[in-house]
């Protein structure tokens, strides 16, 4: 059985699902399909869309978690493959999970992607947005988001738009459990800006071949597409009353006709009966608030310059 040795953990909505599409083709990586596993993190926050107060209890994530069962995720995994892991973007945030992936592996590998904390925290809040675990204006959850995280667990890793952005915290506490030598941190526009040079560093630091891998580099994951219910849909009594009435019409009709990619057809038709995505006009953060991020940030910024010694003064552009 392999045992992973590299994680990307994070920053939610900082390019870490690009990141892990660029590498995943190189032959001699091994990155789990499935993005967001989410294994380190407590039961109770992964993936739940329902708002809950109070902190979770971190004792229990032991009693069902075990080194066996989470080699076991990498068992397609071959001799061929001499770094193997996932991608859970949540990893870096949520320092419980940091001892948890030390317990497992003291020599693992953690990849960080890191981004303009402003456009970040805009980009996480259309996200949350759109999966229906926000509807406050972001300036007024602003406003009152320190105080929700402080009280609730599941605000504090699905609501955390401002806080995540505070890099320099994160890493800070990362430190005191992994040494500097064992994270390499990409700055996403580095990334976009010097694709070939920033891919081959990761490939250095994974101790793969670094003239293999770059067939996906420039390739565009994950947009930021923000979906709404149409008001026709939302206003109408019959979706109120059968909440599946539009996707099942649509399932019994693609089960009357034999397309390709059945599934991928069916989804897109249902958005396009029920969704009306947002512009790029409607996402555009004004400049009053951009400034006021940028004003909560520099501190964080700077301190971040000094923790890794790379000049980050663009992300203080207004």
């Amino acid at each position: 059985m392999k045992q992973p040795n590299f994680l990307i953990i994070g920053e939610r909505r900082s390019g870490t699902t690009t990141l892990a599409n660029w590498i995943k083709i190189h032959p001699e990586i091994y990155l789990h399909p499935q993005m967001d596993i989410g294994y380190f993190i407590d039961d109770d926050l992964v993936g739940s869309r329902e708002y809950k107060e109070g902190k979770v209890d971190q004792s229990l994530w032991g009693e069902n978690h075990d080194q066996e069962t989470y080699n076991s995720l990498f068992d397609d995994s071959t001799s061929d493959h001499k770094a193997i892991g996932e991608k859970s973007a949540d990893y870096l945030f949520l320092p419980q999970c940091h001892a948890r992936i030390m317990s497992f592996n003291s020599d693992m590998k953690l990849l960080i992607v890191l981004r303009n904390p402003v456009d970040r925290a805009w980009s996480m809040y259309w996200n949350e947005f759109a999966k229906g675990r926000i509807s406050k204006p972001f300036k007024e959850h602003i406003k009152e988001e320190k105080k929700l995280i402080d009280k609730s667990d599941y605000a504090l890793d699905h609501l955390s738009f401002v806080e995540r952005g505070k890099y320099d915290v994160s890493i800070t506490k990362l430190f005191n459990t992994f040494n500097s030598e064992q994270v390499k941190i990409v700055i996403l526009e580095e990334l976009l800006n010097k694709p070939k040079e920033v891919l081959s560093e990761v490939y250095d630091f994974l101790e793969v071949d670094t003239h293999l891998g770059y067939e996906n580099m420039n390739k565009k994951f994950n947009q930021n597409w923000v979906l709404l219910k149409k008001h026709a849909v939302k206003e109408n009594a019959l979706y109120s009353k059968f909440d599946d009435l539009y996707y099942f019409i649509v399932r019994k009709f693609f089960k009357i006709i034999n397309f390709k990619n059945k599934r991928k057809r069916r989804d897109n038709i249902i958005k396009w009966m029920t969704m009306t995505r947002l512009s790029k006009k409607d996402l555009k953060i004004d400049k009053a608030l951009r400034s006021e991020l940028i004003r909560i940030y520099k501190p964080h910024i700077l301190n971040l310059e000094t923790i890794i010694q790379k000049d980050l003064k663009k992300w203080l552009a207004e």
